[in-house]
């Protein structure tokens, strides 16, 4: 379902990755090979963008890129 990768530079950076099929009822089709899979990556802290693996993206299999100022999830009473 998903991925987290730890930083080769600096293990205390993770990557996230998240496999859409297993989200997205709409992707959703019988024996779909793996390779056929569409994947979310987000790359946190544009700072230490130098530790990503962005690079070993292919680029024609990437659909759409967004870059977000935040990521934040939370929860009051």
């Amino acid at each position: 379902m998903y991925m987290i990768k730890q930083t080769p530079q600096d293990n205390r950076k993770l990557e996230m990755c998240f496999d859409c099929h297993n989200f997205q009822y709409q992707l959703l089709e019988a024996n779909k090979p793996f390779k056929d899979h569409i994947f979310q990556t987000i790359f946190l802290n544009k700072k230490h963008s130098e530790t990503w693996s962005r690079s070993e993206i292919k680029k024609d299999k990437i659909i759409r890129e967004d870059w977000w100022h935040q990521l934040c999830h939370s929860w009051t009473q």
